[in-house]
């Protein structure tokens, strides 16, 4: 499962994280995408803004055989 995240905080970007479909619930399973420079971007860097912008209320959700993200644009309204 890829998904989007925010930290809680409506202000920022979101940044990209995975994680196998079955320890959706296990918080240390999840990694991140980042960006360090001279390396590039890459699974387990420290998480960096992939998509610019304010986002909140960020909804996952299992719809049928596919999980969901919905997002709030705070940017836009």
């Amino acid at each position: 499962v890829y998904a989007f995240t925010t930290g809680f905080q409506r202000a920022h970007g979101l940044v990209l994280h995975r994680v196998p479909a079955d320890r959706l619930t296990t918080p240390g399973a999840w990694e991140s995408w980042g960006f360090v420079p001279g390396q590039g971007w890459a699974w387990g860097l420290p998480p960096t803004v992939a998509l610019p912008g304010a986002y909140g209320e960020l909804s996952l959700r299992r719809v049928q055989d596919r999980w969901l993200l919905s997002v709030f644009d705070a940017g836009n309204y």
